[in-house]
């Protein structure tokens, strides 16, 4: 990531419900945040169907320490596949697997971890 503005995701089976996919979203950026993510969202799928986007909990913001970045982190259950993940025009998205639920550590850890 090296303190650029950034889209970073990843998508796991929901430890909730087996038949929902749990994505997370980590935007470094120094404005539009949340309109990005909503982006995002709205790009999901090109049929018909359409399914909900279910908050897996409370959105994390923060600052990214020595940068004039901020991150927002959400994290989304849903029937989705990972296939009709689309983002558009949106630039420098990136797919970490190490962008996950964990028992340990944060999120200003994780950002801070990227940067190195």
């Amino acid at each position: 990531m090296k303190k650029i503005r950034s889209i970073v995701y990843n998508y796991e089976r929901s430890p909730d419900d087996e038949m929902m996919m749990r994505y997370h979203f980590l935007v470094i950026d120094d404005k539009g945040r949340e309109e990005k993510i909503k982006r995002i969202l709205s790009n999901f799928g090109s049929g018909c169907i359409s399914h909900p986007f279910n908050e897996v909990r409370a959105p994390e913001k923060g600052k990214v320490v020595d940068t004039q970045f901020r991150y927002l982190l959400q994290s989304f259950d849903t029937l989705y596949p990972p296939s009709d993940l689309n983002f558009g025009t949106l630039c420098n998205v990136i797919r970490d697997r190490e962008l996950y639920e964990r028992k340990r550590g944060t999120i200003e850890d994780y950002v801070a971890d990227q940067l190195e």
